[in-house]
């Protein structure tokens, strides 16, 4: 079965560049660029991973997050900023989690994809 990973970031080319790495790589990859409208078509249970953008409008990743968490418990979540200033508040919202769950943009799809083989189950 092919895992399903979700994809948000307010810019349309990361994420354009992000699911052709990961359906190159075998996955299935479901794109938004606006938190909202992930939140409205959110479904549980479908996503084996989330990769958010901390710097999105309106609501950060880290609140979306927040929100998904409570539609999925289960969903694992890994996080992406161009800006090393959300770096000290992922450590302090997240602190037993590994900073390896935090990427840095430019993502290297090859480091992603690294990471997602490493988190699966």
């Amino acid at each position: 079965m092919q895992r399903r990973i979700l994809v948000v970031d307010d810019e349309a080319k990361t994420t354009d560049e992000i699911r052709a790495g990961l359906e190159n790589s075998g996955y299935l990859a479901d794109i938004y660029n606006d938190p909202e409208t992930v939140l409205s078509n959110f479904k549980s249970g479908i996503y084996d991973l989330l990769v958010l953008d901390v710097g999105l409008p309106h609501m950060d990743g880290f609140a979306l997050y927040e929100k998904i968490r409570d539609l999925d418990g289960k969903v694992k979540v890994c996080f992406m900023s161009d800006s090393n200033a959300h770096d000290e508040e992922f450590l302090t919202l997240f602190p037993i989690w590994n900073a390896r769950d935090f990427f840095h943009k430019p993502v290297m799809i090859r480091d992603l994809i690294e990471y997602i083989k490493e988190t699966e189950v």
